[in-house]
């Protein structure tokens, strides 16, 4: 559904709404379907107001670097979400094996799960860099791994 309805004009497929309700939404549906994984969200100086075009491909995109990160980390991911005037910037972090040192995450088909098919990033990656952002995935010093998202606040509020 993500590849089919990636491209689409936007108007079609959003609604108007502020930043940090659609993202609360994302959150609260993917704890639902979630309940034994902690997730333990941060708003980080966010403005409350600030209004987008929120649309299904998005959640979606977020929605399933959430479920990568839980299936690494049943013992709880983190989320961090902050934006400003220019950038939303998006941090999920789990606390799994990490990645190994040679991966090609993201790409299409690459994956370190054992029955995975390595779509999930790769749509995810997809969608935001449609929207001019990227995603980057690293290991953490500390153990586990960040996904670590960047959109320009601009292309959320765009009729395209």
């Amino acid at each position: 559904s993500m590849a089919k309805s990636h491209g689409q004009p936007r108007a079609d497929s959003a609604t108007v709404m502020s930043l940090q309700l659609f993202l609360q939404d994302i959150f609260d549906r993917w704890q639902e379907l979630h309940p034994v994984t902690p997730l333990s969200v941060q708003f980080n100086d966010a403005d409350e107001n600030k209004n987008i075009l929120a649309e299904r491909t998005l959640s979606q995109a977020i929605t399933h670097l959430l479920d990568n990160a839980a299936q690494a980390s049943p013992a709880g991911v983190e989320v961090m979400a902050a934006w400003n005037e220019r950038e939303l910037d998006l941090q999920i972090l789990d606390h799994g094996n990490g990645l190994p040192e040679q991966h090609n995450i993201g790409e299409p088909f690459v994956t370190t799960k054992q029955h995975g098919q390595g779509l999930g990033i790769y749509l995810s990656r997809t969608v935001v860099e449609g929207l001019g952002g990227t995603i980057s995935i690293a290991n953490r010093e500390q153990g586990g791994v960040i996904a670590h998202v960047r959109i320009p606040v601009h292309a959320l509020q765009e009729r395209r």
